[in-house]
């Protein structure tokens, strides 16, 4: 049997691919440092590892900002229901009847409503029923004949 001539095979993979990995977010190869570091841990029984110190207060940090994020949304939350609960006062205040929001409120409203079409949501063919609800241009209202 002879022998083809193959490509050669590839080199074994160097300590700087295995940093790009790590670096690219390899999520196998970041598991498995992740995992040697959590060994290292629990085994370590130096004080002085520089390693595990990191950890420690790595830890330390994140605890201590999950803590700080909590408080500032339970402010927050906090913050938000007060507002909600003012604006909703203000509103029924400034819109109850006989108030001054209500009163222009009417007054816009009726403004609108005399431009406006009517228009009516019953199926019927008769002509009288669509003579009332769709006037003939000359029928229209003084505001908007000069329109």
């Amino acid at each position: 049997m002879e022998q083809e001539a193959s490509e050669p095979e590839a080199p074994p993979p160097s300590f700087r691919l295995i940093k790009q990995r790590l670096l690219d977010g390899d999520t196998m190869v970041l598991s498995l440092v992740k995992q040697m570091l959590q060994n290292h841990f629990r085994t370590c029984s130096d004080r002085s590892c520089s390693a595990c110190a990191k950890i420690r207060k790595r830890v330390d940090n994140r605890r201590e900002r999950k803590k700080s994020l909590q408080r500032r949304f339970r402010i927050g939350a906090r913050i938000a229901g007060v507002l909600s609960l003012a604006h909703a006062r203000a509103t029924e205040r400034a819109y109850a009847p006989g108030g001054l929001g209500y009163t222009v409120a009417c007054t816009s409203f009726e403004a609108s409503a005399r431009h406006l079409e009517p228009s009516c949501f019953y199926s019927s063919e008769s002509e009288e029923h669509s003579r009332k609800h769709n006037p003939a241009p000359a029928d229209a209202c003084a505001d908007c004949a000069g329109e």
